[in-house]
């Protein structure tokens, strides 16, 4: 009998062995945040491309959310700006445009903004900034994404730039911000947001992207400064946490079976990976169901058939729609 324990003992132990051998990951492990985001909060997004990833997935089911209303922004420094122009609604004046040959670009924004006439292109901008001011009062949450430290100033305007839309070089001053001005920047930031928006959350992130166009120490300096300044505003304001899409990415999903073909950008798999530890983050059981069956429907919403004037489609389309009513029925707070 014991000699029998003893080999079931030694096999369970090369069993766990084989295991720990097997495992292809370091997984990380996230405490879950206290705060949890229901579908009755507006989201406000704003920062690198990664934002508008967890945007499109809560869009995807169906949750109010509004995302960079000057287009897709990289850097700490224009990113309060901007959040600052939302809070005070500071107006764009032409002195926030530069004119390169026929057209006026934004320091602030992207070139989807960019327009022939001044006062056009400003007429856009601050619709975007009217707008988002109207999201941002409604909103409960608030997603940052941080991408760089390293910022270009215009050295005749004398200011940190969103966006050099493709102007030359030498019009521009690059440098890395230091942690302490981003902390300082970001600090205001904070401080303005609270003073209008009282008992808001806010979560950081920084972008899981690396920028190898600065080089590939250059990133990680500029990264290292991202991770100090966040630390230090998540220490000073209570209301704001960290949620780890970095680590992620670099540490857990450390495979290039997770990127997209230029190996930098993390591809679908990895994206939704990352939504589901958000979700075990920030949702609790119900609002995770919930999206789980509003993301298949938003599925079933978005097909697109071959032959639309068959019965099949015809009837695929009437049950979808009674779907959608008995949506609407049950969560009247859905974006639909």
């Amino acid at each position: 009998m014991i000699y029998i324990q003893t080999v079931t003992d030694k096999l369970l132990n090369i069993i766990a062995s084989l295991h720990q051998l097997m495992r292809l990951r370091t997984e990380i492990k996230i405490i879950p945040s206290s705060g949890k985001v229901h579908y009755s909060d507006q989201l406000f997004c704003i920062g690198s491309c990664f934002t508008e990833h967890i945007h499109q997935k809560l869009l995807n089911g169906f949750f109010n959310s509004h995302s960079n209303p000057c287009g897709i922004v990289y850097n700490p420094a224009s990113i309060a700006d901007q959040v600052d122009r939302i809070v005070n609604q500071t107006w764009f004046t032409s002195d926030d445009l530069i004119q390169d040959h026929e057209l006026f670009h934004g320091l602030f924004h992207h070139g989807d903004f960019s327009s022939l006439d001044e006062q056009e292109a400003l007429q856009k901008m601050n619709h975007a900034l009217s707008l988002a001011y109207q999201k941002m009062i409604q909103s409960k949450w608030i997603l940052i994404t941080l991408g760089t430290s390293i910022v270009y100033r215009h050295i005749e305007k004398n200011k940190i730039v969103a966006n050099c839309h493709k102007i030359p070089g030498h019009q521009f001053h690059r440098f890395f911000l230091e942690v302490d001005e981003m902390v300082r920047r970001l600090s205001t930031m904070m401080e303005g947001i609270d003073k209008l928006l009282p008992g808001i959350h806010l979560i950081f992130t920084i972008s899981p992207i690396r920028y190898l166009s600065e080089g590939f120490t250059e990133n990680s300096r500029s990264k290292a400064r991202l991770i100090l300044a966040i630390e230090t505003i998540c220490k000073v304001f209570p209301q704001a946490t960290y949620f780890p899409a970095y680590e992620i990415v670099l540490d857990d999903l450390r495979d290039y079976r997770f990127y997209k073909e230029d190996l930098i950008h993390p591809n679908d798999q990895a994206v939704q990976y990352i939504w589901e530890k958000f979700m075990d983050t920030y949702f609790d059981e119900e609002t995770a169901r919930v999206w789980n069956e509003m993301n298949k429907l938003n599925n079933e919403k978005n097909h697109r058939s071959l032959h639309p004037d068959t019965l099949a489609h015809k009837k695929f389309t009437s049950l979808l729609e009674g779907k959608l009513n008995a949506a609407r029925r049950s969560y009247p707070e859905l974006n639909l």
